[in-house]
């Protein structure tokens, strides 16, 4: 098998994804896998993809204010409904008005 290596930083990897394309990241830290996370969210809202963002419960609050401090205009977003952060139940699902269904990725943070 052939070794595929990238060596750009994750946060930039992340960022430059495109529609259909798959990647998979480990990290070391809860701050690394929060930095590559919003940079991943920051890259999809300003691309005009709708974001799905699920996290348990007690965390939304805490998770909307470091989006927020990252330089996410979380309040934006939410209010336009691109950004659409859920108490992890398991399900999911964002509709656009033309129907569409249109999420860009579902995440799950353990606390």
């Amino acid at each position: 098998m052939a070794k595929r290596e990238v060596k750009i930083p994750p946060t930039e990897y992340v960022s430059n994804i495109k529609g259909g394309e798959h990647g998979v990241m480990f990290y070391t830290s809860r701050d690394d896998m929060r930095n590559i996370h919003f940079a991943f969210v920051k890259s999809g809202l300003e691309n005009n993809w709708g974001v799905a963002y699920a996290a348990p419960g007690s965390y939304t609050e805490d998770l909307r204010n470091k989006m927020q401090n990252y330089g996410i205009d979380v309040k934006r977003y939410e209010e336009d409904g691109s950004l659409f952060i859920q108490k992890e139940d398991g399900s999911l699902f964002i509709q656009k008005e033309d129907g569409s269904l249109f999420i860009q990725m579902i995440y799950m943070i353990l606390s």
